[in-house]
């Protein structure tokens, strides 16, 4: 889908095509001067979210070097930067090697909760490669990306609407309507800026089991609303909500890939509602030599799955539990919820003098629960279970059913941390940069677990058990930097980044034979890099070289019962190389172009894992893309506007074994756009995934061969206006 920015920044747009352009960015946590940042940080400006039709990150994941992602269906998508992979990509027991923000609000540090934001009056974006355990903390191990919206504006009133219609091939139409408006209530005090979006994006993937096309519809709405508050010259406040809800009738986008083109015989019926709520209270003071910033943040998540086993399908999902000669007409209620609190204080220095430094103290408690009800009507005919563990369908309500397996899971995260850098500028061209963060943290997790699953397993129902654990570690960075001119930038840098550990549910058929609890796994980053700039700032050429070393990996372990179990165990190492080039050769014409080589692999054999040699998850060897965008002046003050983009994504594997049913990528990516652009108006025509391609996002096997792919040809017309 399109996306176009507000009035207010159409004269920005045009301002990033200008010989002259600077991005400002706050990756380092204060503003600075994107090529005076001596980090491998990639920024997607406004324009260009505009310009390429970016409206999530999938849509922008194949641009940026060493970005990949796996994607399984709504609120699914897992992003990988270098090869920093979970392990397996399909466990929600252990925490992102990504860490995913919106301005100051952190929305992926649970894993039930990932947020994949519809991006609409989005300023840019950044993306962090590399560890940022400095600054940013547990699960940035692999780096950190950041949404940073449009503020509210206190002088002047703007307003955008925006909508779009399209159709793909295979399903039907798709629509999509934005607005964002933005009113100054107090004249330079007090502004609110609001933005609501909805996205109804229909089906292409048929389950001829249940007799339903399009099942994989997916219904997003959502909005944010902030208030700025300019309370004195030196003292603002900004309160943020951010709501996003999204619905479906598949909790996943898989389709038999070895039965035919877009079919699935998955025999579940589903209904999946997805909501998450973002709350974020900023406190900024300018004490002129230093500002203090103060970040709360709440977060809100839920996952509802209800679903029904089909009579007839691939599998017979009462086997599983035992009971193969009982029909397979099992129904169940699958529930997740997330609540996280954030704080963060900090204090970072002006720059400009001999030191810049920045201090900081964070505190972080988690909890994630996770219900789940398998009932089978049945085992009322059971001459033993009939009589178990009968139930009511609600805690008021006569009815009885028996169950199969309920399972109640309660995890607990609490986090304390501090941090800092220190940068000396000891000469006039040179600095050297040391940080580090001391944490300690504490884990709970308390399971119940009743039904019929339970005795077969032979732990009695109902099973109940508690486990804890704590620890404290510290991750440290240095860095050099070399600065010969205005233009140019080199530095080399060692950092450490973490994931933190866990706590294991109780098998009770393992007994004493596996850990109780999993500990943080960690890396140390290698990485020299360069930002140049050439031709009064026309051609832009940033490039790094990195190797990571990645040890104490927290890895499956296999369980009797089949338990998520998690141990830590292995080494893996990342070497890769970075390029971003962009040139501006005439003020009509913009090129870019992007790519990665990374080599990501086990370092030693490993049980749960693979064996030495084996590639990360998820991580292609070779990868890259390329843009063209051309404005050609049509009349008065409008605009011809034309852009191609490709994207060329290699082969890897969704596990460390490289198996036929799990390999995945390999495919390129063709979208194009065309439109008039004038003042306060656009229309433009688009063509997403232009040649068709049908690649293996995800795949595995269980019976048919199950796979993600990309939306089919997708074709449709954005109109916006701004006032």
């Amino acid at each position: 889908m399109g996306l176009w920015a507000t009035a207010a920044c159409a004269e920005a747009e045009n301002a990033d095509v200008s010989k002259s352009d600077e991005i400002i960015v706050t990756a380092g946590k204060r503003d600075i001067s994107l090529q005076d940042l001596a980090s491998s940080v990639s920024v997607i400006s406004e324009a260009n979210i505009v310009g390429a039709g970016i409206s999530d990150i999938t849509d922008f994941a194949r641009t940026v070097p060493s970005l990949s992602f796996t994607d399984t269906g709504p609120g699914q998508v897992k992003p990988v930067l270098r090869g920093i992979a979970e392990s397996g990509l399909l466990t929600s027991n252990v925490q992102a090697t990504v860490a995913q923000y919106i301005d100051e609000m952190i929305v992926s540090d649970s894993a039930g909760a990932q947020l994949n934001l519809k991006l609409f009056d989005v300023q840019r974006i950044e993306v962090l490669r590399g560890p940022q355990g400095t600054l940013y903390g547990g699960g940035s191990m692999g780096g950190a990306i950041r949404f940073i919206t449009n503020q509210p504006q206190l002088d002047r009133f703007a307003a955008t609407v925006e909508g779009t219609l399209s159709s793909t091939h295979k399903g039907a139409e798709n629509f999509g309507i934005n607005a964002m408006l933005n009113v100054p209530l107090i004249a330079d005090k007090l502004a609110v800026r609001g933005v609501f979006y909805t996205r109804q994006d229909d089906g292409y993937i048929d389950n001829i089991t249940l007799g339903k096309d399009n099942i994989n519809n997916e219904n997003t709405w959502g909005g944010r609303v902030s208030v700025l508050a300019q309370l004195s010259e030196n003292f603002d406040a900004t309160a943020t909500l951010i709501r996003q809800t999204t619905k479906s009738d598949a909790a996943t986008n898989r389709y038999s890939r070895d039965v035919g083109d877009l079919v699935s015989l998955y025999p579940t019926e589903e209904r999946l509602d997805d909501a998450i709520t973002v709350a974020n209270l900023t406190l900024n003071y300018d004490f002129g030599g230093a500002k203090l910033t103060s970040s709360s943040s709440y977060l809100w998540g839920k996952r509802n799955l209800d679903f029904s086993y089909a009579e007839t399908g691939e599998v017979n999902t009462m086997a599983m539990f035992g009971f193969a000669s009982f029909p397979n007409t099992s129904q169940g209620f699958y529930e997740t919820k997330d609540r996280v609190f954030t704080q963060e204080v900090r204090l970072a220095s002006k720059t400009g003098g001999d030191t810049d430094w920045i201090v900081g103290a964070y505190y972080q408690h988690i909890k994630n629960s996770f219900f789940n009800d398998v009932t089978n009507p049945e085992l009322f005919d059971h001459p033993i279970f009939g009589t178990y563990f009968l139930v009511p369908l609600d805690e008021a309500g006569p009815n009885l059913r028996p169950i199969v397996l309920r399972e109640d899971v309660e995890k607990r995260t609490e986090q304390l941390a501090l941090f800092g850098e220190f940068t000396w500028h000891f000469a006039p061209e040179w600095s050297i940069v040391v940080g580090g963060r001391a944490f300690k943290t504490k884990f709970r997790r308390e399971t119940l677990q009743a039904g019929v699953t339970p005795i077969v397993l032979g732990s009695g129902s109902p099973y109940i058990v508690g486990n804890k654990t704590k620890e404290t570690r510290f991750t440290p960075k240095v860095q050099l930097e070399f600065r010969p001119s205005s233009d140019l930038l080199f530095y080399a840098l060692a950092s450490q980044g973490y994931r933190v550990g866990g706590v294991n549910p109780t098998d009770p058929l393992a007994g004493a034979s596996l850990p109780p609890d999993f500990q943080s796994d960690s890396l140390w980053n290698y990485e020299f890099g360069t930002r140049a700039q050439f031709l009064d700032g026309r051609v832009t050429l940033n490039a790094a070289a990195f190797y990571m070393d990645w040890t104490d990996i927290q890895v499956p372990l296999p369980s009797p019962s089949g338990f998520a179990l998690i141990g830590n165990a292995g080494k893996a190492h990342s070497a890769g190389i970075e390029l971003e080039l962009s040139a501006r050769p005439t003020d009509m014409l913009e090129l870019g172009l992007s790519g990665a080589w990374i080599e990501a692999e086990l370092d030693e054999t490993t049980a749960g894992l693979g064996t030495k040699g084996d590639r990360m998850p998820a991580t292609p060897e070779w990868s890259g893309s390329a843009y063209a965008q051309l404005r050609v002046p049509v009349k008065d003050e409008i605009e011809f506007v034309s852009r191609l983009d490709y994207q060329r994504v290699g082969k890897s594997y969704l596990t460390f074994t490289p198996l036929a049913d799990t390999r995945i990528g390999d495919y390129g990516v063709l979208n194009a756009r065309i439109g008039l652009e004038g003042n306060n108006w656009s229309a433009t025509v688009f063509a997403n995934n232009l040649t068709d391609e049908r690649p293996a996002l995800t795949s595995f096997r269980i019976v048919t061969l199950q796979t993600t792919t990309l939306r089919p040809r997708t074709i449709g017309i954005t109109l916006r206006k701004a006032f």
